[in-house]
């Protein structure tokens, strides 16, 4: 849902799973990973822009992980856990690139 931070009115809804950890916004569009692909909502219109192609993710998810999305500079990248990243175009959700990763640690 959205809200309108000075009335508090709700401007519009939309109703799909999300999954922990992904929400993201910049200001113009709010992000997230619907368990088989990461979605773009204009916040002004409440309408979808844009839908990327269905991207990997862990089949179940632990207790201790959620899926990342983050979004800078206008590129949106998701890492699904499945040990691979992905970036998408903020406006259009053109595939800019996807590269495998290994298992991170902090060392």
């Amino acid at each position: 849902m959205c809200f309108d931070a000075k009335t508090g009115e709700k401007r519009w809804e939309h109703e799909s799973p999300v999954a922990p950890l992904s929400p993201s916004s910049d200001g113009e569009r709010v992000y997230f990973h619907d368990g088989k692909s990461v979605t773009a909502i204009e916040i002004a219109s409440g309408k979808v822009e844009w839908k990327g192609d269905p991207s990997a993710r862990r089949s179940s998810i632990q207790f201790n992980f959620g899926p990342r999305l983050v979004v800078v500079n206008g590129v949106v990248v998701f890492a699904g856990g499945d040990r691979s990243m992905t970036a998408y175009e903020a406006k259009t959700g053109g595939k800019l690139w996807s590269s495998p990763h290994e298992r991170g640690g902090y060392q």
